[in-house]
């Protein structure tokens, strides 16, 4: 039987180049894709940035897409993960909070404050939580030493 577009041979059935930098997609119909992909939290860590690895391979070959992973935020996600990250500021002025913010163990509520659009703190946010954590490091100590040594009770031979 000869194909409709004209072409005879073990060749014929490729119209174009075989690209071996992308992954083949699934020629699966529509009906496949219809559910929504639920992926838990610690999934999509494991798995990278995006959840769909077809949709990532998209959206890396287009070169006018912005790199920044809040371009793809809605403007209350953003305005919430701003919030978080000012409350998380405010609780890692307590000793040992700021550890727990900077390794994410806050990072599934911010997930549900975020209705699920935000999985963690920007690199940006999460240097400023280390810079505070490191400097809190260096202040306690002393404050805690300093409240000692002044007010100490004198002993009865000094």
């Amino acid at each position: 039987m000869i194909p409709l577009d004209g072409s005879v041979g073990p060749r014929a059935r490729r119209s174009q180049p075989m690209d071996f930098h992308r992954p083949r997609l699934p020629r699966a119909g529509i009906m496949r894709y219809e559910a929504p992909r639920l992926v838990s939290l610690g999934d999509r860590r494991r798995m990278g940035r995006g959840t769909d690895p077809d949709l990532r391979h998209l959206a890396d070959t287009e070169a006018s897409l912005p790199r920044s992973a809040d371009a793809y935020l809605t403007y209350d996600s953003r305005v919430r993960r701003r919030a978080w990250f000012a409350f998380m500021l405010l609780i890692s002025v307590f000793p040992f909070m700021s550890i727990l913010v900077f390794k994410g163990k806050f990072d599934a509520a911010l997930s549900w404050y975020t209705r699920g659009e935000v999985d963690t703190l920007t690199d940006a946010q999460k240097r400023a939580i280390r810079v505070i954590m490191i400097l809190q490091f260096i202040i306690w100590p002393f404050l805690l030493f300093f409240l000692i040594w002044k007010y100490r009770v004198p002993t009865a031979g000094h």
